[in-house]
């Protein structure tokens, strides 16, 4: 997913994600220079829930595609 925001080929991200004991809904988007070059991305977490009751009042909840379990779980970049 990050190596598709440096091509350009992923303009943002948005999924449910578990992260300690909890579902959340994340959002990753790309920042760029000026000149269009990747610098970095910005995530954003939101609890889970409160996403599902708004998709809900919509009529556009589907069964949801959960990641962040094992290895891939989303951890502190400045814990070891």
């Amino acid at each position: 997913m990050i190596y598709d925001m440096k091509r350009g080929e992923l303009d943002q991200y948005g999924g449910f994600v578990h992260f300690a004991g909890r579902i959340l809904f994340e959002y990753i988007t790309p920042t760029r220079s000026s000149s269009g070059e990747y610098i970095g991305a910005i995530a954003e977490m939101r609890d889970a829930g409160e996403r599902a009751e708004y998709l809900k009042s919509r009529g556009e909840w589907k069964e949801i595609e959960e990641h962040g379990f094992g290895d891939s779980s989303p951890r502190s970049p400045v814990s070891r």
